[in-house]
């Protein structure tokens, strides 16, 4: 029986020889022959746009699948699930910070961070568990971030600023506790000093719970921030735009 401590010690995210095109006869955009990161590691992917970067966390995510080789996330084989499976797994699971935040627009600032919740009773009990209930989990969350919930909780997400749409997006990410957070070019809209202070705060929630932090961007000012940088053009065989 495994135990606790063998738990702990499974890799958040373990790929060899993996291989994906977008369509068969298609050159492939993505060769890794191996990456492995620890639970509870920050990690920082970079690579200029049109190297695979957003395919690589689409990958891990399970929404879509290599033509070859294992995408492990917590131990659990991606391919190996059925596709209803794997999107469970992913609501259960992981956080995303989409890039352009895709938040609701017709919901509240908290009726969009409890959205997973919805889908997932594991992250809705593990958040009740936190905070007692769902609103006052969502609450907490803003507010770590920055985000002052007695004067704009009730907005919708088309009323908040881009700093604010940002914050608000992570808080829907961290909410019941994933063990994964990944986050795709989450900064691009901020200038440097709300881009590091928004980072900090990732990192201090993240770390509360020992969850991993996959972060990917072009912009390598932020890399010295992250236990590890990965360049993804050192891993990716594929000589893209040769």
């Amino acid at each position: 029986m495994e135990s606790q401590n063998d738990n702990d010690l499974t890799p958040a995210i373990e790929i060899e020889d993996l291989r994906f095109a977008w369509r068969s006869g298609m050159d492939p955009v993505l060769e890794i022959e191996r990456l492995h990161i620890p639970r509870g590691e920050h990690v920082f992917i970079e690579g200029p746009s049109g190297t695979g970067k957003s395919t690589l966390l689409s990958l891990v995510a399970g929404v879509i699948l290599p033509q070859q080789g294992r995408v492990w996330v917590h131990g659990q084989s991606l391919e190996s699930m059925s596709g209803a499976a794997r999107d469970q797994f992913r609501a259960d699971q992981i956080g995303y910070i989409y890039q352009m935040f895709n938040l609701i627009p017709y919901l509240s600032i908290v009726e969009n961070v409890t959205l997973p919740c919805r889908f997932s009773s594991q992250r809705r009990d593990r958040a009740t568990s936190r905070s007692g209930d769902l609103i006052g989990e969502a609450t907490r969350l803003l507010e770590t971030l920055g985000i002052d919930t007695s004067s704009i909780g009730s907005r919708s997400a088309v009323e908040l600023s881009v700093g604010q749409q940002q914050r608000v997006a992570a808080a829907r990410a961290l909410i019941g506790v994933p063990g994964l957070i990944i986050a795709d070019e989450p900064t691009s809209a901020l200038d440097t000093e709300h881009r590091e202070a928004f980072i900090r705060l990732l990192f201090q929630e993240c770390d509360r719970e020992d969850t991993t932090l996959v972060l990917v961007s072009h912009d390598t000012s932020l890399a010295g921030m992250f236990d590890r940088k990965v360049r993804l053009p050192d891993i990716n065989t594929v000589s893209l735009g040769s």
